[in-house]
């Protein structure tokens, strides 16, 4: 505890003025029921009224520290890989579910499609690499990385050292940091939360107790308080014993806790890599947090889970980027780098108000779920969460997710000895707000088959956590902590030791005012009138007088028993008899007093760790809940409707819209979408209406038509609600039926950037190349204009032989939507149109009285009216002239550019000079006639053979038919006969 240094001149017989003391004589006689924090939103923010600009700044600083911390735990996700002999293996630390997760050693690809699915999936923030490990590895890990998007990370992320033009950091290591060994060493060192990792979801806790008694009484215990700071639970309280909560027998803890880790390690023993991996891994998270300040025995993470590929949508960075599910931009404040989310998927769904819960929204989109019953438990949450009659209480829970910070940052702040006023308040809010979740949840109706509500109620014991709330309230005085800069304070009547310390230094002033008039009272009345008494922690008690000369002669005060300590500008300090009694006898009362508290803190801190396994599980379950909820608000606010999961290879929505594009729009047109991986597996319901459907469901609708007519966003838009229907939300559409897909791969628009050194097409062939390797029949495919990017012939010839390729693989195809304007591959038959696939257009309709006007301006071109309708059939024009007239291309070029197609496409480009021929001058008309005449003669001249004997005879006959057809003259040529 801090002590103000003395005045520069004391009074005689006076104490210089102390910093307030924690709990002075003044405080105490405020009537403590004014100062204690009580259940109910009218209590919590009385102690806002101490000091509103301070209050303010706490909580302007909890809310940066969450959006820090949130941001830290985003930038934080760390992979370890490495490859020998083709061989890969990995090791990744997940901060935001603080998780490790590693994949067992795997033969990869010679494409290293494995490599590229990892790092497309975790999109890591940090990447350890060996330096040793294979050369085409590190080639492709590098490409790779540099591939990425910013903007898949967070919308504020922003770190150093990065690779390429993204967020992430690649590091080359020593090849003894990937030893199996060592990694096997690291591993058995790890801190794991018991009754996470390894109980395979199955909560291993006791039932709830329900003799549970707080022994609070009514308001006896808190008006009585505790007679000993480290008895907070000797009431008569029955604990809820839970294995989160930790065992009592530490030691069983630890050993069930080793046993698990060996046996685990063992059925690992085979995969060196991955072993190697941990241990890189588990070395520079302990390094850089050595270099944070954090010192800790081990690393502790939550869990060790194997990497399971088979359960996640595989959304690659492409889809990310093109679909719109992240979209950074610029930040409005001038000068500034920072990014934010734009409109994007992301960015309208993502209405979640905790910050675990943000955290986690984003886990959801990086990776959506494969697992059914996963992702209808969520449309299952949603469907409650979105009812009439339910709304009040997700009202209530909204309210109460204010008080819901990022608990897991703050335990660990405060099981460090870091914790802050703030941490404590936060540990307080979460406490409280859990208990008001907890009674408006339910509340709910038909909440029943909710998973998500049965994970919160069960995670918990609220009469525990209730105890543990007026335990923290009781112990904290949080008025006396705003006026003291925030430092805990321990409330009176906790602990007799500390209050008796107290009151000791409360009444220390007058005391040593007393102490200095007996010392002054055998002293000359000239030193007598300039000496004080005062105290300093850790100095202890010291007279002090007057500076003066010769002040510190031993022999000068040394008669009086005084032993020269220091001297300042104007005072000198001395020990004397009495002052050493004091020091004695009384002793350092600001030490002893924050010993005190720092040893009831500890105490307290001990209580809230038994209930950290409960209030991470908590916390875990209410970022699950904020999540749902939110995804039930979008619902609701944007008419979002739930879809029917599958598990065949089947895509069939009705009247699907856009879930972006309508809202830039006053009106919409929806569309339907029919789609079945394979060749006609399944047969279309009769009672659905589903636009496109034939006799037989197809594996690939081919969509043609105009520019500008709504077929990129068509595309999209099936991607888009597929996506939705994966990540647990409902989808902008009448009806849907989804199919689990394994992968949503697109080849929509090319991310050019000077470090990946490929040309755009190098970049679309790129995609195509990687999506045709690794699709499957459960894959969804999204092509939109493929071959562009070069010359005509050479793309259209691409983009037919990956057309042919995808419906050549029978009952393996996947689901595949097209956009393309090489309409004439089919025209000129060099893609048949009984292929099967479902061709479609986005229909329009021409104005054919604008495309015959006589008039100069508007004569062939015709006027177009959008409709971006759905329809079967193949368009024959992409109508760009029309187009072009939109967007203010003057007459002149646009009657150009018509004529210009139509010569080209006829092949009739003579046309063109024929054309022209009204706007020459008269002598350049002359000149054409005269080459036409010429080009006449030319071609209706007959050469025979040339005759036997004939000799100079025959060569001079040749120059003379060539001067005819050159100018026209010489006799006997002029019908071309010979």
């Amino acid at each position: 505890m801090s002590h103000r240094a003395p005045s520069t001149r004391a009074t005689p017989a006076s104490l210089p003025s102390p910093t307030p003391a924690p709990h002075s004589l003044a405080r105490d006689d405020l009537d403590d029921t004014t100062r204690k924090l009580r259940w109910g939103d009218a209590q919590v923010h009385e102690v806002d009224e101490v000091d509103d600009g301070h209050a303010a700044r706490t909580a302007q600083g909890q809310q940066e520290d969450d959006e820090v911390g949130e941001r830290d735990e985003v930038e934080g996700g760390v992979l370890a890989i490495t490859s020998v002999k083709g061989k890969v293996g990995c090791c990744f630390y997940d901060p935001v579910t603080d998780k490790l997760s590693v994949l067992e050693d795997q033969q990869d690809s010679a494409d290293w499609d494995l490599t590229a699915l990892l790092v497309e999936q975790l999109l890591p923030a940090t990447v350890i690499t060996s330096s040793t490990a294979d050369a085409a590895f590190l080639e492709t890990l590098d490409a790779q990385l540099a591939a990425l998007p910013a903007n898949a990370f967070s919308s504020a992320a922003s770190t150093s050292g990065v690779t390429g033009d993204t967020n992430t950091r690649l590091e080359y290591r020593p090849t003894r940091e990937f030893y199996a060994g060592q990694g096997k060493y690291a591993l058995s060192q790890l801190h794991i939360h018991e009754g996470g990792w390894y109980a395979s979801g199955e909560r291993e806790r006791d039932d709830f107790d329900s003799g549970y008694d707080s022994g609070l009484g009514v308001d006896g215990d808190l008006e009585q308080g505790f007679n000993d700071a480290y008895a907070f639970d000797d009431r008569p309280t029955k604990r809820r014993k839970t294995s989160a909560a930790g065992n009592p027998d530490g030691e069983v803890s630890r050993r069930n806790q080793e046993l698990r880790v060996e046996a685990f390690l063992n059925s690992l023993c085979t995969s060196s890599l991955m072993v190697g991996c941990a241990g890189a891994l588990l070395n520079h998270l302990h390094k850089t947090r050595s270099d944070l300040g954090e010192l800790s025995d081990g690393i502790q993470v939550k869990g060790l889970e194997l990497i399971k590929l088979d359960k996640i949508m595989l959304v690659n960075s492409d889809a990310l980027t093109s679909l719109q599910i992240f979209q950074d931009e610029a930040h409005a404040a001038t000068g500034s780098s920072a990014t934010k989310e734009g409109l994007s998927l992301f960015g309208i769904v993502n209405i979640a108000r905790t910050p675990l819960g943000k955290l986690l929204m984003r886990q959801w989109f990086i990776r959506p779920s494969l697992e059914l019953d996963v992702i209808e438990a969520r449309h299952d949450a949603v469907e409650c969460f979105i009812r009439d009659e339910n709304q009040p209480a997700i009202d209530a829970v909204e309210a109460n997710f204010k008080h819901i910070k990022n608990v897991r940052r703050v335990l660990k702040a405060i099981a460090s000895g870091d914790g802050s006023l703030s941490d404590w308040q936060a540990i307080w809010m979460f406490v409280y707000g859990s208990i008001q979740i907890r009674d408006a949840i339910l509340s709910l109706e038909h909440r029943q088959s909710v998973e998500i509500v049965d994970k919160f109620l069960d995670s918990f014991d609220s009469l525990a956590f209730k105890d543990l709330g007026e335990i923290i309230n009781n112990v904290i005085d949080w008025q006396e902590s705003q006026l003291t800069q925030g430092k805990v304070c321990i409330r009176p009547g906790i602990d007799a030791e500390l209050d008796k310390l107290r009151r000791r230094y409360a009444g220390l002033e007058s005391f040593l005012s007393s102490v200095a008039k007996d010392v002054a009272f055998d002293l000359p009345r000239e030193l007598a009138k300039d000496l004080s008494l005062v105290y300093f922690p850790q100095l202890g008690y010291l007279i002090t007088i007057a500076n003066e000369p010769n002040v510190t002669d031993a022999d000068k005060y040394g008669a009086f028993g005084w032993d020269f300590q220091f001297v300042t500008e104007q005072q000198a300090y001395f020990k004397s008899s009495k002052c050493r009694d004091l020091d004695r006898h009384i002793g350092d009362l600001q030490c002893f007093i924050s010993d005190k508290e720092i040893e009831i803190l500890h105490a307290l801190v001990g209580h809230v760790l038994e209930l950290q396994g409960q209030m991470l599980s908590a916390a875990d379950a209410l970022a699950e809940l904020d999540c749902l909820i939110a995804f039930a608000g979008a619902s609701r606010l944007y008419d979002w409707v739930r879809p029917v999961m599958t598990e065949d290879a089947v895509c069939k929505i009705i009247k699907g819209r856009h879930p972006l594009a309508e809202l830039c729009v006053e009106t919409f047109v929806p569309n339907g979408t029919s789609l079945v991986g394979g060749q006609a597996t399944i047969k279309p319901d009769s009672e659905q209406e589903v636009e496109l459907c034939g006799d037989e469901d197809k594996s690939m609708i081919i969509l043609t038509g105009a520019n500008f007519s709504g077929k990129s966003v068509y595309l999209k838009q099936v991607a888009l609600i597929t996506f939705m229907a994966h990540i647990g939300c409902f989808v902008p559409a009448e009806d849907a039926l989804i199919g689990l897909t394994d992968r949503l791969m697109t080849r929509v628009s090319t991310r050019e950037s000077v470090t990946r050194g490929s040309s755009a097409f190098m970049i679309d062939l790129q995609q195509i190349a990687f999506a045709l390797r690794n699709l499957t029949p459960r894959s969804l495919l999204v092509l939109d204009e493929f071959g562009k990017g070069t010359e005509a012939d050479d793309g259209a010839g691409l983009f037919c032989g990956v057309i042919e390729h995808l419906l050549g693989l029978g009952r393996d195809a996947p689901r595949v939507v097209v956009a393309t304007h090489f309409q004439h591959v089919f025209l000129n038959g060099l893609l048949s149109r009984k292929l099967p696939a479902t061709l479609a257009h986005m229909e329009i309709r021409v104005d054919e009285s604008t495309a015959g006007s006589s008039s100069a301006e508007t004569k062939g071109v015709e006027s177009v009216a959008y409709l971006y309708r759905l329809a079967p059939g193949l368009a024959l024009s992409s109508h760009a002239t029309s187009l072009a007239s939109l967007f203010g291309l003057s007459p002149d070029v646009l009657l150009r550019a018509e004529e210009v197609s139509h010569a080209v496409s006829t092949f009739s480009l003579d046309a063109l000079a024929l054309s022209d021929e009204a706007q020459m001058s008269a002598a350049e008309r002359d000149e054409l006639r005269e080459v036409e005449a010429c080009a006449r003669r030319f071609v209706g001249l007959e050469l025979g053979a040339a005759r036997e004997g004939e000799g100079q005879d025959g060569v001079e006959e040749l120059k003379e038919r060539l001067r005819w057809v050159l100018d026209g003259e010489g006799g006997g040529f002029e019908d071309g006969t010979t």
